[in-house]
């Protein structure tokens, strides 16, 4: 009887629904909805209301049709609960279901659905879906505007934002802080910093003294802007700054490699007891860079192992880009094989680690491998693989890659053609490469930047300066990069008058100015041309202040040339300017030695003694560990078989008659073993070594096997008789040798340099 009577009362089953909803008895709840002769709106409120706040229990399609059938009108909010919900999983099929029971009602134009409907497509990609709601709304408040802005914002389109911003003004609608997050993230992405600096101006006070949320999006934006000083005075106005907080002025430094100051907010949040957080550990592997922050890289890497988060999916492919970065691949490939899960992110980050590092081989057996398992590529994936086949020479598999990029409808996508440009003309295909570009429809000044070069690479010179002038004509302004990968080309090619061309034209016709960079590319080819006369003159008419390797190029050029009185009066001028300039010493001591002035040699060796200069350092890793070597003998292990081993070596190099040095009468000498400052001093033990590169190389083909490559890394430039002396080793011992100096990088193999000299 009971029974019957709530059969027959809908109040008392709408009680029932209620109760079993507060119970969390969704499956009492959904029988008893479903057994029920009539629904009325209290009905639908409760189920719907039960369904939006149980993400386990999955709404059945029929229900939301049998709703739409019965056409009962359902509370505002409860649907706006649903979107949300849906919004928040990502689940768009069903807010489509939702929406479609709406359409023709008067719930859809209401400003608090449709700001869900505009949130429910902005979360789930179909931004304009979301533009057609929010034109349907008739009376747009502040979330309908917010909702529009932040999903401009979350899809990159920073502009649009910024416009709709301004119309909202217009209709005199007031930001609340939802607007504010939306448009500072807009203008960090457009790097709109004077539209950020207005808008933070009309950011009210209230929200400045509670939101730490909005002020730490303050940070953010001055930080995607560089403009660290408003981004500090920012962060000084919260009193207990929070993880987030520390990390966002941590990352506008390290994005903008300013990675001294980054470490240093690292190191002051952990001394303020804030621990760093995911976000915190990726933004500090960014700021990692170079084979000479290897060691810093792999104490982050220590404190992530100890919390546990090693292998997490974005912390794992920070640490790949950071051993990649590092010129470590061996450790990010470490890495990549023990994460649980990968994505197409962080297998492109090891392709990219390989690519970096010139590690072709690796780089074609895990695209492969990527391919065998069916996993999924992209345009960064040939990205890499077009820059590998560049670096290799390898014409018939970047062919392939051509071929897959038009398969997968990449044709259109602008780094990807630029790409495809710098494969073909790296691979000597001088006419492919200028078949891309014209196909390429809006050639950016990379694309111009890349095909210019080509054209010095292929030795087609005569076509660089027409083509600088059809690209200003085409309204694509060359500028410094554009020029710096000209003169780079040039160097390598040797072409030293269509560079000094090139130089007078970026000043003379297309009104940029020449930095040390670009004069420093010219001044080495005429150094390496023996034109020691135009490299002082160019440097004595320099507009700008000429650099330390501008200068010390000059003195290499004399000694090359065996002037020494030249090369006198140039070590002289350096060290007037730079007394503690190392190579000064280093070259004219070589000429010395060279001319038979031994004892003007050891009287320089007496005065880098004196000041404490003999302090340059050779590293180079074996096994995982770092080892330096230093002018100190006592600074390594090893030392006897070191010192073996770089005797053998160099006297194979003089046995074959591949390490020799032109004098000026013309004649050739094989170079004594005390060549430069490798002097014996009393005796074997107590050798004093300045040319420590020598050394690491020694070590290297004691602990490193035959089929690794020798990585050195040392601060200070290379002379050009140990250039020649590795290059030589390269071939009699069928080794690459990789020197990183001065920021640069010389891979050797079979007597060649990638260097070019």
């Amino acid at each position: 009887m009971i029974k019957s009577s709530i059969d027959q009362n809908i109040i008392l089953q709408n009680l029932l629904l209620h109760m079993y909803g507060k119970c969390d008895a969704i499956d009492d709840a959904y029988v008893l909805f479903a057994n029920m002769h009539h629904h009325d709106h209290h009905s639908w409120n409760f189920i719907l209301t039960i369904r939006a706040h149980n993400p386990g229990w999955d709404l059945n399609l029929n229900l939301l049709d049998q709703f739409k059938i019965e056409g009962t009108l359902v509370n505002k909010h409860v649907l706006s609960t649903m979107i949300t919900y849906c919004a928040n999983k990502g689940d768009l099929l069903m807010g489509k279901r939702i929406h479609s029971c709406l359409i023709d009602t008067e719930y859809e134009i209401l400003e608090g659905i449709g700001s869900a409907l505009i949130s429910l497509y902005g979360k789930c990609d179909t931004l304009k879906d979301a533009f057609s709601v929010f034109r349907r709304i008739l009376e747009k408040n502040v979330v309908s505007w917010s909702s529009i802005i932040t999903c401009c914002t979350l899809h990159n389109y920073g502009e649009d934002a910024i416009q709709l911003w301004c119309r909202m003004q217009l209709e005199a609608v007031l930001p609340n802080r939802a607007t504010f997050l939306g448009i500072f993230d807009a203008c960090a992405n457009e790097t709109a910093l004077r539209r950020g600096k207005q808008l933070h101006c009309c950011l009210p006070d209230d929200l400045l003294d509670v939101e730490s949320k909005v002020l730490n999006c303050l940070i953010h934006m001055y930080g995607k802007c560089d403009d660290m000083e408003n981004a500090l005075k920012v962060f000084e106005q919260l009193q207990e700054p929070s993880v987030v907080s520390w990390t966002a002025i941590m990352a506008g430094y390290s994005q903008h490699g300013h990675n001294k100051q980054a470490f240093e907010i690292f190191d002051e949040m952990q001394r303020h007891g804030v621990m760093p957080n995911k976000v915190s550990y990726v933004c500090i592997l960014d700021a990692i860079n170079g084979q000479h922050e290897l060691e810093k890289g792999k104490q982050i890497h220590a404190c992530i192992k100890h919390r546990g988060i090693e292998f997490d999916l974005v912390v794992g492919t920070a640490l790949i880009n950071m051993y990649g970065k590092c010129g470590s691949p061996g450790d990010a490939l470490e890495i990549y094989n023990m994460m649980p899960n990968k994505n197409d992110i962080s297998r492109n980050a090891m392709l990219t680690a390989y690519s970096r590092n010139n590690c072709g081989k690796e780089a074609f057996e895990l695209f492969s491998l990527m391919l065998q398992k069916g996993e999924s590529v992209n345009n960064i994936t040939y990205i890499n693989m077009l820059s590998v086949c560049a670096y290799e020479g390898a014409l018939i598999e970047g062919k392939w890659m051509h071929d897959q990029v038009v398969r997968n409808n990449y044709c259109k996508d602008l780094v990807v053609g630029n790409s495809l440009l710098h494969m073909y003309s790296k691979c000597g295909q001088l006419n492919a490469a200028i078949n891309i570009f014209e196909r390429i429809p809006n050639r950016s000044v990379v694309t111009w930047s890349s095909m210019i070069p080509a054209f010095a690479y292929n030795r087609h010179s005569q076509e660089i300066l027409p083509m600088l002038h059809r690209m200003k004509r085409e309204g694509v302004h060359p500028n410094e990069v554009t020029f710096k990968a000209i003169l780079s080309a040039c160097s390598h090619s040797g072409l030293v008058d269509v560079a000094h061309s090139c130089l007078k034209a970026m000043g003379e016709i297309f009104g940029l100015k020449a930095g040390v960079e670009h004069y420093g590319c010219v001044i080495d080819l005429f150094a390496r041309a023996g034109r020691v006369e135009e490299v002082e003159k160019m440097i004595s008419s320099m507009p700008i202040q000429p650099s330390l390797l501008s200068w010390v190029m000059l003195l290499s050029a004399c000694s090359k040339e065996a002037d020494l009185q030249r090369g006198e009066w140039v070590a002289n001028q350096i060290l007037e300017m730079y007394p503690d300039c190392y190579m000064a010493y280093v070259i004219l001591s070589n000429m010395y030695v060279s001319s038979g002035r031994d004892s003007d040699a050891d009287m320089l060796l007496s005065r880098i003694k004196d000041k404490g200069l003999m302090q340059e350092c050779s590293y180079i890793e074996v096994g995982g560990i770092v080892k330096e070597f230093s002018c100190n003998i006592n600074s390594y292990l090893q030392e006897e078989e070191v010192y073996a081993e770089l005797q053998r070596l160099e006297r194979l190099a003089a046995v074959h008659h591949a390490f020799e040095v032109p004098t000026h009468a013309g004649q050739v000498l094989v170079p004594r073993q005390v060549m430069g400052l490798i002097r014996q001093v009393d005796c074997g033990k107590d050798t004093v070594c300045s040319h420590t590169e020598r050394l690491a190389m020694a070590f290297g083909f004691l602990n490193v096997e035959y089929k690794d490559s020798l990585f050195i890394a040392k601060a200070t430039q290379t002379c050009h008789e140990c250039h020649a002396f590795f290059k030589s080793i390269s071939r009699i011992c069928n080794r690459e040798i990789i020197i990183s100096e001065c920021g640069s990088l010389h891979h050797m193999l079979d007597g060649a340099c990638s260097c070019a000299k």
